[in-house]
């Protein structure tokens, strides 16, 4: 359960020192047919997976570049066996890439790798994100990545540190917290080594993470902070540590800010109490907190995304026990809350184990409940409540974790199962066959150029 896995995090983290790592994207080999992502200050990277119609790669083929690239006004370059194509040190600007008859335009930013899907088949259909949902097996310390196109899954393809909790993605490197280690550790999603990691100061036990521009947010659970780290550079390093309330743990970031949940427990008697759950909200510009929302008593925040509708959406657990779990809505413009929370039962009493949520494209976002073994859906496009109760979705054991890929399809990690479920996000219907993952899979991230959504609500 995800109250059992914060409890073990505290008590196990008094014993460890604490590193926190993250990174930027310059001069990053991401390997391939063609080798070549370095990037720079006026140059940029394209990474693209191309297929064809039936989602199969395009597989050793030529692609016809046409833009800027130095002196040279157009390149080819050939896919590899899996149809990936890699080409790096390009100037800023529009490319076309000719496949056959048929032609993709790519706008390359300076400092970047742009990812796209591109689908020969089906030229109209340009997906920002590659197809591919990286899943953290927490008792494993592995990563495994799925196919979230062919509903496939290879299993225990990067290494973790200690007490893994959260994995994501910013302009196509990879981002691991490792609570137990203190560290951030970023990763090359091609090869699975690791790049670098970030020391934040001992004790911290980050929790989560996430980006606004080229700045990574990393929540520290002991240490009651955020910390600031700029990964545009070849060597990531922390610029600031901004105090926040008590337990900070997921955040969402919209219009320029950082909406970080702090659960506010204590330990009283050798049990866990709960006092008035808070939003900080981190101006990214400043990074200083412009405001406080106090959620109330027992609330205990833990995760967020932000809704089709622009607003956060944060879950409230509750005490598990007499208050139950809730979700709340959040002006992000006006820093308040609006509307009325959104409630989550069991069909004849109140949930009080929910913990993790996630956003599918079309808008609904999917909670995880690990007691009663079901998924809530609520509608961010209407701030309302789809499945709950009776109708919640049965999405199999232990459902600690959860993620929405591109294509919209919800997995489900069955942490004790060591299986990853799906389902389509606009029917509900069962998209592929349980997929047998690592050792204790509990939450995943797309390698989307926003972050990839998951366990802590690291938002869209």
């Amino acid at each position: 359960m995800r109250t059992c896995r914060r409890l073990t995090l505290l008590l196990c983290a008094a014993a460890v020192s604490a590193l926190i790592g993250c990174g930027g994207s310059k001069a990053i080999d991401l390997s391939g047919s063609t080798g070549d992502l370095t990037i720079s200050a006026t140059t940029g990277a394209i990474e693209a997976r191309v297929v064809n119609a039936n989602n199969s790669p395009y597989a050793n083929q030529t692609i016809l570049v046409s833009g800027t690239r130095a002196a040279t006004t157009a390149i080819s370059a050939t896919t590899d066996g899996q149809g990936w194509l890699r080409l790096g040190s390009l100037s800023a600007g529009s490319y076309q890439l000719l496949a056959g008859a048929v032609s993709f335009s790519v706008d390359v930013t300076a400092n970047a790798i742009t990812t796209r899907r591109l689908n020969v088949g089906n030229p109209t259909e340009v997906r920002t994100d590659l197809g591919l949902l990286y899943v953290l097996n927490g008792l494993g310390k592995t990563l495994s990545v799925i196919d979230t196109d062919a509903g496939t899954i290879t299993n225990n393809v990067v290494n973790t540190g200690q007490w893994p909790n959260q994995v994501a993605f910013h302009k196509s490197i990879g981002y691991v917290v490792n609570s137990g280690d203190n560290k951030v550790q970023r990763f090359n999603p091609a090869g699975g080594a690791t790049i670098d990691n970030i020391d934040v100061g001992t004790g911290a036990n980050p929790y989560s993470i996430a980006f606004s521009g080229d700045k990574a947010y990393i929540t520290n659970l002991l240490t009651n902070s955020v910390s600031v780290a700029n990964v545009a550079g070849a060597t990531p390093t922390v610029s600031k540590t901004v105090t926040v309330g008590t337990a900070p743990e997921g955040m969402a970031v919209a219009r320029g800010k950082v909406f970080v949940c702090c659960a506010n427990y204590a330990w009283t008697g050798g049990a866990v109490t709960y006092g008035h759950g808070e939003v900080h909200v981190i101006n990214a510009t400043t990074d200083t907190v412009e405001a406080v929302l106090d959620l109330g008593a027992d609330a205990n925040p833990q995760a967020a995304v932000v809704g089709a509708d622009g607003a956060v959406y944060v879950l409230c657990t509750g005490n598990f026990g007499t208050v139950g779990s809730r979700v709340l809505r959040i002006n992000a413009r006006t820093n308040t809350l609006d509307g009325s929370p959104l409630a989550l039962t069991t069909g004849t009493a109140a949930v009080t184990t929910a913990g993790a949520m996630a956003l599918a494209p079309n808008g609904r976002c999917f909670i995880t409940d690990t007691a009663i073994n079901r998924v809530h859906v609520i509608d961010t496009n209407t701030n309302t409540v789809l499945r709950t109760g009776a109708q919640a979705l049965d999405m199999g054991g232990n459902p600690l974790g959860v993620a929405a890929s591109d294509n919209g399809v919800v997995w489900v990690f069955n942490f004790s199962a060591d299986q990853v479920r799906s389902a389509d996000a606009a029917t509900y219907a069962q998209r592929f066959a349980p997929l047998d993952a690592g050792d204790g899979p509990q939450t995943g991230g797309t390698r989307s150029r926003v972050p990839g959504l998951g366990l802590l609500g690291t938002g869209r």
